[in-house]
Order: C-alpha cells, then sequence, then structure tokens
C-alpha cells in the first residue's frame, strides 16, 4: 500500500512538472478529485435524516462534496450548509445559531449556541417557533444552547408510506426521485429539485416551486393527481381559483421497472398487557403493512417489521425483537452488559375493584370529538384515539378516573348518571369540560 501510493505521488509529479513540492502535490491530488469523497477526510453524513431539536423537527436530505455539505430540511423551505473536517461539522442557522456537531454511526448528535439579542435574552427555535428552546436572560454571560440529534426517518401507521423511489412526470418534475419519510411528513430529492410534504390515509399533498398546491392517491403503489396554480387576486379585491391566467396540471409517479413489490408482515396483535423486562403495562399496537406502533403507557415504539420480526430499541437503550406468531408478541431484550430479560403479551383483566371503562369510546370536548379504543388491566387503563395519533393513560379507583394527555393535561372524571363518564382537563391556569361515552353499536 505505500509503494503504490508513493508510485502514485511519483506519476502525478511527472504529469505536472519536475520538482513539485509535497504542498504542490496535494494540492494537485486534490483538485483532481481526490478530495472529493466524503470518506477522503470527513465523514459520510446521512443522505436523510429526521432532526429533532433546536426548533428542528423535521425530514431532511443531503448532499455532500468532500467535507462540503448542504441539508434540505423542512419540505424544501429550510437549507443548512455546513463543513467539518473527519467526524467534526459545523454551520450557521438562518436565524443565526451556529451550530456544531458529530457524526457517529451514521447519525448527527450537536448544539447550538443560541443568539443574544439586545437586551441579552436568547431568543428560542432554530426555526423561529418552538418555544421550550427559549433561552433565559444572560446578562453577557455565554449564549444559551440547545441539543439536537438526527436518526433514520420512520413512517407511522396512521398514514400511507410514500414509496421511496419514485419516477414523477409532469407537472414541472420529469425525472426519478428518492423519498425519505418521518411519521406522515414526506421529503423527495429530484435531482435539482427537493420538495415535500404531508400524507395522509389515501394520498400525499405538497406545494410545489411554483406555489401550486398539488395532491395524489395511491394506489398499486403509484401515485395520480394534479396541481392546482395559485389564487390570483380579482377584480373586486377577491380571488379566482385560476391565478394569473395558469392552469391546472396533472402528474404521475410510478416506482421504476424491477422494484420488488412491498414487503409482508405478520399481523401483531392490536393490544396486550406487556409483561416481563421490567414492565407490566398495558399495550395498544396501530400497524399499517410493516409499519407498527406500540403505546404502552408512557413508552412508545415502533418501527418496520420483517416478516414476523418486529425489532425496537427500548428506554434503557436495550435491543429488543418480538416474533409474532399467530396473533403473538413475545421475545427478548439485551442491554450492553449481554444479559437477556424476556417478555410476552398477555390478555389485559380489569379490577373488579374500580370502574372499568368500556373496550370502545368517544371522547368529546377540550378540542376532541373522536373515537378511542381502550384497553384496561387491573385498575390502569389506556386509550388509543384518531387511528393511533393520540394515545394516553391513566388509573381508576371505585369512584372516578384520572389520566393525562402527551404528559402536559392533566384530567379526572367520574361516571355521570347519565351514563358513561364526565370530567375536566386542565391546561395551565385553563379549564376544560370533556365526555367519554360508550361507542354506539355498529
Amino acid at each position: 500500500m505505500k509503494l503504490a501510493f508513493v508510485g502514485f505521488f511519483a506519476l502525478a509529479a511527472s504529469n505536472i512538472a519536475p520538482g513539485c513540492s509535497p504542498a504542490e502535490l496535494l494540492e494537485w491530488w486534490r483538485d483532481h478529485g481526490g478530495d472529493h469523497h466524503p470518506s477522503r477526510r470527513c465523514e459520510a453524513l446521512p443522505s436523510d435524516f429526521y432532526v429533532e431539536g433546536c426548533g428542528f423537527r423535521t425530514v431532511c436530505h443531503t448532499t455532500q462534496t468532500g467535507c462540503d455539505w448542504q441539508a434540505v430540511c423542512n419540505r424544501g423551505e429550510i437549507v443548512l450548509n455546513g463543513t467539518g473536517a473527519f467526524s467534526a461539522i459545523g454551520f450557521t442557522t438562518a436565524a443565526g445559531y451556529t451550530c456544531a456537531a458529530t457524526v457517529d454511526e451514521g447519525q448527527v448528535h450537536g448544539s447550538c449556541a443560541l443568539p443574544i439579542p439586545d437586551g441579552g435574552v436568547s431568543e428560542g427555535g432554530a426555526t423561529g417557533g418552538d418555544a421550550s428552546d427559549a433561552g433565559a436572560p444572560n446578562g453577557g454571560a455565554s449564549p444559551a444552547t440547545c441539543e439536537f440529534a438526527t436518526r433514520e426517518p420512520m413512517p407511522t401507521p396512521s398514514c400511507i408510506e410514500v414509496p421511496n423511489k419514485l419516477n414523477f412526470a409532469g407537472c414541472g418534475v420529469d425525472e426519478g426521485c428518492t423519498v425519505a419519510q418521518h411519521g406522515c411528513e414526506w421529503l423527495a430529492s429530484c435531482g435539482d429539485q427537493v420538495f415535500g410534504g404531508t400524507a395522509s390515509d389515501t394520498g400525499v399533498s405538497w406545494t410545489n416551486a411554483n406555489s401550486y398546491r398539488c395532491s395524489a392517491t395511491l394506489e398499486n403503489g403509484a401515485l395520480a393527481g394534479t396541481c392546482q396554480p395559485p389564487a390570483a387576486p380579482g377584480d373586486a379585491g377577491t380571488t379566482s381559483d385560476s391565478g394569473a391566467g395558469a392552469e391546472a396540471c396533472t402528474l404521475t409517479a410510478v416506482p421504476p421497472l424491477g422494484t420488488p413489490p412491498a414487503p409482508i408482515c405478520n399481523e401483531l396483535p392490536s393490544s396486550f398487557v406487556l409483561d416481563g423486562c421490567g414492565q407490566e403495562v398495558p399495550c395498544q399496537i396501530d400497524q399499517r403493512g410493516c409499519i407498527w406502533q406500540a403505546s404502552c403507557g408512557s413508552m412508545i415504539f415502533g418501527g418496520r417489521g420483517r416478516g414476523r420480526e418486529f425489532s425496537w430499541v427500548d428506554e434503557e437503550a436495550r435491543k429488543c425483537i418480538s416474533l409474532s406468531v399467530n396473533g403473538s408478541f413475545a421475545g427478548s431484550c439485551r442491554g450492553d452488559d449481554v444479559r437477556r430479560c424476556g417478555f410476552r403479551g398477555r390478555d389485559a383483566v380489569p379490577s373488579p375493584d374500580c370502574i372499568n371503562v368500556p373496550a370502545d369510546v368517544t371522547v368529546q370536548g377540550c378540542g376532541w370529538d373522536t373515537p378511542c379504543a381502550v384497553i384496561q388491566d387491573g385498575c390502569t387503563w389506556q386509550a388509543s384515539c384518531n387511528n393511533g395519533d393520540i394515545s394516553f393513560a391513566g388509573s381508576a379507583d371505585a369512584l372516578s378516573l384520572s389520566w393525562n394527555v402527551g404528559g402536559r393535561y392533566p384530567c379526572t372524571g367520574a361516571p355521570a348518571a347519565t351514563g358513561g363518564i364526565t370530567g375536566t382537563c386542565q391546561n395551565g391556569s385553563q379549564q376544560c369540560d370533556v365526555t367519554i361515552t360508550p361507542a354506539a353499536s355498529p
């Protein structure tokens, strides 16, 4: 290897000029592509990732040349440019955040220093919208900081999964695209164009570079839809549907030839009590194909299944795997100490000593009007609502119920004389009324 390296530079010297210095040779080497591969001097960033923290909660797509990189995020609305050396990277956001991070095993972990405007109070939210990252009065000290991390994008079963490779045709996009999706947010990278939107139960929607509002439905793995032009001011200050003479257009997006069919996974049980590995908690499963998500009290985990195997990493960083056969849920978790623990999913058994919540209910009030499925084990119960988008857990005694939505809205209730449960939820100093009634029989 050393002889080949020396031979390379000897050949380079003969092609440049006799008597070149080592520094000149190195400069020539870099100019001719020797330094333009991410692995030469810098860690390669993931091509697609989901980033959370410092005001970011979005999918990003990166391109990288040598140590210079660009990330396009938030449906193409945010562009980050940065550089680095080895496994360290740095960048500055449009809001003035100065950020530094390291790349480890294909993911990025780092922090940003929040800008301090006049008055010595740091601003919150790298994208201008997350008050949880707001700083405190600083008094001229070092800027407040926030932390962020990336992870592999993962769809949710509450909406369709957009195919990861699509050939778009129409409405100004006529090329192959790669798609990354986290939750119901997706991002398509199509050559020089990057755009994205949201997925629903049947299709996708987005706004393109010309401000056209686009929507398409997914059928047999392909998308078909239309893009509508933006509204234009009317003669009387109103808007028309065909802005500035523009016309609607149609588009299609089909997987490339040779794309394998979607994988098939075993069906998980819809609910059970997770028993083992230090847990005994009611769980509810939402599944769409091989994408699944479990809500177990305060724990939410899931991922992409493979046939009968469903794996995840738990709150204690243990690697867990379940084998689902004939609707069962059982397996083991292993930590860094290599010790294993076993778990299984068992049937829930409500206690006669406390209020039993019906298995199917409708929750109304406090901004809610949605059906929910309930599982109760002993005096502990949990509800999954709106196709798994929202879940909350609570407890019961002989006279009342209590639960908490999102860890921020504590609620209490009691059986009503007219049937069902009535109660209140607290949001800071605000209070609202809520009712839980048994779902009507089909």
